[in-house]
């Protein structure tokens, strides 16, 4: 996987703003690091990444102009997620409380799904594998083309069970925790 110009630019520039590294992972690192350039090429007035690099070294008040927006525009990121967590949130507590059985259980439903779909699925590629040798090699590109979609699945999976532990967690009377974002939040926010 390729890093992109951005993202090289921005861990460049995470030699004078050091906490900018933490922040170019995920589906949104393209966005930061394009905002940690953008910050420092115009607090600086440079050109370039580079250029407004050297110049944050020599010039601790620009420094800490950047970190002070970049911090304002991450407080404001982690502000946007909290609220999208608890909007979450919400919908599953919403869910718990349903008095329709088949609401309360779909999370089940969709590991019990998942389970099966992957066992078919792999009964199929080894009967297929066993019959038919000759296909294996577009057995194989096939299954890598499924992978988006098994990402996707076992991603709604595993929020489940991550979800599912939480609860039984507060049923049984113990704090989950806020989890690390909640954390960051807290913090930034006080």
């Amino acid at each position: 996987m390729a890093v992109s110009a951005a993202i090289s630019a921005a861990m460049g520039l995470a030699e004078v703003v050091p906490e900018v590294v933490g922040w170019l992972g995920g589906d949104d690192a393209e966005d930061t690091a394009n905002r940690v350039v953008d910050t420092a090429k115009s607090i600086t007035g440079a050109d370039s990444a580079d250029k407004a690099r050297a110049a944050l070294k020599e010039n601790p008040e620009q420094l800490a102009r950047v970190r002070e927006a970049l911090l304002s525009y991450r407080a404001e990121a982690l502000a946007q997620e909290t609220e999208r967590l608890k909007a979450v949130n919400r919908t599953i507590r919403t869910e718990a409380t349903a008095d329709d059985a088949y609401v309360r259980r779909w999370r089940p439903t969709w590991g019990y799904v998942s389970a099966l779909t992957w066992a078919a699925l792999m009964l199929g590629i080894v009967y297929v594998m066993a019959v038919h040798p000759q296909y294996t090699a577009e057995i194989i590109n096939a299954v890598t083309n499924l992978t988006p979609m098994w990402g996707t699945a076992l991603a709604v999976l595993g929020i489940n069970v991550a979800k599912r532990s939480q609860d039984k967690q507060v049923a049984a009377g113990k704090d989950p925790g806020a989890g690390i974002l909640g954390a960051l939040a807290k913090r930034i926010g006080g």
